[in-house]
């Protein structure tokens, strides 16, 4: 009799420390879970973050464009009329047109180059975007090496969204002094507009410089292979 009460008393001792093993690893699993989740709701949250500052600062860049744009045809007209009435000095009607026409085109060549660099960095952002959403899905956005070349790659296409915005406000008249200079006026003024926009160019160049560096990263972190 006391040799069952003692083989009893075993197997529920035995029994105890099982389940006290088992509620153990159970407790264990669950904070690990509990962590992991927290982990990925920190990662999700931080996605989020920068997912909406990247959008602000792309709505704020097109509101500064657009703001731009209209700043400078406000600008134009009022050049434009006070350039007219400078033009009363040229008695000669026809260079009179002449030199008006040449003005307006000028003007209208800047703003198609401006829209023509405003495309590209849309573009540019628009793949950006893409990349990052590739290594998002892939579990790498949060690679040290990823998010430098990511944020390099914002840092230049706003800089260049910059400058292209402020581009778009600016106004070229030519010089009228009097109606035989019409040609060095008109050299003069494209030599300004080509010289305004070769640094607008070298920053977007530099952009998609850092576009091709980032997917180089991702393809490595891949193991794609980019040849």
């Amino acid at each position: 009799m006391l040799a069952s009460i003692l083989i009893i008393s075993s197997l529920f001792v035995t029994n105890n420390v099982n389940v006290e093993n088992v509620v153990s690893v159970a407790n264990a699993s669950a904070q690990v879970s509990v962590r992991s989740n927290i982990q990925n709701e920190s990662v999700n949250e931080q996605m989020r973050v920068r997912v909406t500052s990247e959008s602000q600062n792309r709505e704020a860049l097109m509101y500064e464009y657009r703001r731009g744009v209209e700043e400078a045809q406000m600008l134009r007209e009022e050049k434009r009329e006070k350039f007219r009435q400078r033009l009363l000095e040229i008695r000669d009607e026809r260079k009179r047109a002449l030199f008006e026409n040449l003005n307006t085109n000028i003007n209208d060549l800047n703003a198609r180059w401006v829209e023509r660099l405003k495309s590209v960095l849309d573009r540019l952002s628009e793949i950006a975007d893409k990349i990052e959403a590739r290594a998002q899905e892939e579990g790498v956005a949060e690679n040290s090496d990823f998010k430098n070349a990511l944020d390099k790659v914002r840092s230049k296409i706003f800089e260049s969204y910059n400058m292209v915005n402020k581009q778009a406000s600016k106004v070229y008249t030519l010089e009228v002094t009097d109606e035989n200079n019409l040609g060095r006026s008109v050299s003069g003024t494209l030599s300004e507009l080509r010289a305004d926009f070769e640094p607008i160019r070298e920053s977007v160049s530099l952009a998609k410089d850092a576009l091709k560096g980032l997917f180089q990263i991702l393809a490595t972190l891949l193991g794609e292979n980019i040849e």
